[in-house]
């Protein structure tokens, strides 16, 4: 497996690296999920459009302990490291000018500094989300390569005739949320299992050569949009015995995004939290429509699962959690719609200005 960079003539400066921050953590939960359930649901229903017999309609969410052995992780840390050094650079400057604008930077520096130390411990928590849809099919309309340029087409969901084939991939919120600023992709598809990561950094000049801020990790190839022996990365096909099928609970087509994060075990009852973002944004695709959406931690062996025969249960048994982490309306709503029993008496300030 190769970890290729895409050479850039632009010097690209924006970060996207983020610090989940502990008063952000719950709005964070609630944010990428739904991107992703949201896309899902789109492959979903254009399977079932086009007649495929293996959509279930099922979504499912899994933390689990990952060994990184089966990524390129040196390659992965000389790509950090170098986007270390020249931020470093870039702190240097800033100060010797006198410039207050530099603390951007020493954060990026700092979050660049834990994702090497996780790539050296040889191991992490991830978030697995997986569909039964229909994995990422056709062509992008731009002259880049099939992977690159479908993940590179993320903020975009493709429908209609004209599709680029990008159901199932979210937003940044993914990438920020990452320990590792990457989300790996694994797509099953008639009967092509393919894989492909993308790492979302600073731009870096490493031998001499300038990149930009985006990096794959996959396939080696050599990248058409630059002249020369430039090298980049694209899906890797994998065989049946490969590890990385182990990422995929579902034998099915569909597909599996893999975020390195430690977000889940950082919050009390996240899978009670995590069935009740769901709830309240797609019950009615869980109540009415038949969706099946299974919450799986593998750390401590524990797991829930909420669809249309159970909603009324499995709501009411999470409902004292969630109402003391959400005092709001919305709770007693959304219980209102999943237990169809009548709101319970109860007084909110809502928009109230003090005197």
């Amino acid at each position: 497996m190769y970890s290729g960079t895409q050479t850039n003539p632009e010097k690209h400066t924006k970060s996207l690296f983020a610090n989940v921050t502990t008063n952000k953590i719950r709005n964070e939960l609630t944010t990428f999920p739904r991107e992703l359930l949201q896309n899902s649901r789109d492959s979903i229903e254009e399977s079932i459009k086009i007649g495929n017999t293996h959509t279930h309609k099922r979504f499912r969410v899994t933390r689990k302990l990952l060994d990184l052995s089966i990524f390129p992780t040196s390659e992965m840390i000389q790509t950090f490291e170098a986007c270390i050094k020249y931020l470093e650079d870039q702190v240097v400057a800033a100060k010797n000018r006198n410039q207050k604008n530099f603390q951007a930077n020493s954060s990026a520096i700092n979050k660049a500094k834990k994702s090497i130390e996780i790539l050296q411990s040889g191991k992490t928590e991830v978030i697995i989300f997986e569909d039964d849809g229909i994995g990422l099919t056709g062509k992008s309309k731009s002259d880049q390569h099939d992977g690159t340029a479908i993940i590179l087409n993320r903020n975009q969901t493709s429908k209609g005739d004209d599709n680029a084939g990008s159901f199932g991939i979210g937003k940044n919120n993914a990438y920020l949320n990452s320990d590792l600023s990457t989300v790996f992709y694994l797509s099953q598809h008639q009967n092509k299992n393919l894989f492909i990561g993308h790492t979302k950094v600073w731009s870096y000049q490493l031998d001499n050569d300038w990149y930009g801020d985006e990096c794959f990790i996959g396939k080696r190839i050599l990248n058409r949009a630059n002249s020369g022996n430039q090298t980049s990365a694209d899906w890797l096909q994998l065989s049946k015995n490969d590890d990385l099928n182990n990422l995929r609970s579902f034998e099915c087509d569909g597909l599996t995004t893999i975020i390195p994060s430690e977000l889940l075990g950082n919050i009390q009852n996240w899978k009670e939290q995590l069935i009740y973002v769901f709830c309240e944004s797609f019950g009615d695709l869980i109540k009415n429509k038949n969706y099946t959406i299974e919450i799986v931690d593998e750390i401590v062996d524990e797991n829930l699962k909420i669809n249309k025969k159970n909603i009324q249960e499995k709501f009411s048994s999470i409902y004292d959690i969630v109402a003391e982490e959400n005092p709001n309306m919305m709770v007693n709503l959304t219980k209102a719609f999943c237990t169809e029993k009548p709101l319970e008496s109860k007084t909110y300030n809502i928009g109230k200005n003090k005197p």
